[in-house]
């Protein structure tokens, strides 16, 4: 069965629309962003964004956020900004502004430090990753932030940037045994625009930043 899906908000303004299909009871989306109607949570306040991060399955911002704690991202769950903006006041406990602990995807949205991290304060990231998993990155702009992106990973993790930008300092450390031909993480049409540092196991990881190794 196909059944056409609208969905609103709490103002009842359309948010998406698209189709579900339901077989032998099970629940599947086609909207127009590709998004799960069953594991779909729009949230709109930085503790409805904590809730659903924490949760997992598709969280989508309908408005700017501003968190005054660290955005820890549990494992499978897809954040889409929706072209919004987020801050988040992290600490040098947690290092870093959205914290991905597992196999996430971070996209559309602007990642704000607002000035509070300095262009010399590399203490504290607009993204940091420090847990193994399966990243996707797309379509994200870290701005206003002395360090944008760090990923401090082995090679049991993988690593996908997209159609993004980083205003600020961006590095990618691997820790373990990997072999000469894995290809552990890529950038794909990304700037940089202070410059990315990578430290390798024995040089051996090949690191694909915009088409280039």
């Amino acid at each position: 069965v196909n059944v056409a899906v609208t969905v609103k908000n709490e103002e009842n303004e359309v948010i998406s629309g698209g189709s579900v299909s339901i077989k032998n009871g099970d629940i599947t989306g086609d909207s127009a962003d590709e998004q799960t109607v069953s594991t779909l949570k729009l949230v709109d306040t930085p503790e409805k964004l904590q809730t659903a991060v924490a949760a997992g399955g598709y969280v989508k911002l309908t408005q700017d956020i501003e968190s005054s704690e660290a955005i820890i991202i549990s494992s499978n769950v897809v954040l889409d900004g929706n072209g919004h903006t987020l801050f988040a006041e992290a600490t040098p406990a947690n290092n870093g502004m959205i914290r991905p602990t597992g196999t996430a995807t971070v996209k559309n949205v602007n990642i704000d430090g607002k000035g509070v991290r300095t262009t010399d304060d590399k203490s504290i990231r607009g993204i940091y990753i420090t847990t193994n998993g399966t990243y996707v990155i797309e379509n994200v702009k870290i701005l206003n932030c002395g360090y944008a992106f760090n990923a401090q990973t082995s090679a049991q993790s993988s690593l996908k940037v997209s159609k993004s930008t980083f205003e600020g300092w961006s590095s990618y450390d691997l820790d373990g045994t990997v072999n000469v031909t894995d290809v552990l993480a890529e950038f794909t049409d990304v700037n940089f625009t202070r410059g990315a540092y990578e430290k390798l196991v024995d040089d051996k990881a090949l690191i694909k930043i915009n088409d280039i190794f």
